[in-house]
């Protein structure tokens, strides 16, 4: 069994992606591998931050405890999370969940799309006011399918015409 640190787990309305307005149980794992200048889970992605280790089959159980079907893995960043796959795995098997993964568009998720029942994304670009730009993975978008989501933070209208030109690089 493998150990996850979750600094965070709770239920709540997801406000992101293709089902904002749905409950979700959110397990957020601890590590973030960028510093967006905008980010509101920074206490989160520090290797330090407080955090309860949890196994994937503790986690399945608390997931299940609270009977909700959806379920956001969050971060900072989870994709970089220590044997991520294993957890992944173990929650795809369980096929009355649905799982939806926010992550930072700073890893490859060519390996996590092509797993049995694969979780569906909210893969985050990250535009020049976030710092972070330079470290997106344009690559990401073709193992995207319908049931994935692409998030752009603008801070500024200059921003808005960016996200066109992203498609088209």
């Amino acid at each position: 069994m493998a150990i996850f640190h979750v600094v965070e787990k709770f239920v709540s309305i997801n406000g992101e992606g293709q089902h904002a307005g749905e409950l979700a149980v959110f397990i957020r794992l601890r590590g973030c591998n960028l510093n967006c200048s905008y980010c509101d889970t920074r206490w989160a992605c520090t290797s330090d931050a407080a955090a309860e280790d949890m196994t994937e089959e503790e986690i399945i159980n608390y997931i299940k405890s609270t009977g909700v079907k959806r379920v956001t893995l969050t971060g900072g960043e989870p994709l970089m999370a220590e044997d991520i796959m294993i957890l992944l795995q173990a929650l795809s098997k369980q096929t009355e969940l649905k799982i939806e993964i926010e992550t930072n568009g700073s890893i490859h998720i060519k390996d996590f799309a092509a797993i049995n029942n694969p979780p569906a994304f909210t893969l985050d670009y990250k535009l020049k006011g976030s710092g972070m730009e330079d470290k997106m993975l344009t690559d990401n978008f073709k193992f995207l399918t319908a049931k994935d989501t692409v998030k752009f933070v603008c801070s500024d209208v200059s921003e808005l015409e960016r996200v066109c030109g992203v498609w088209k690089d």
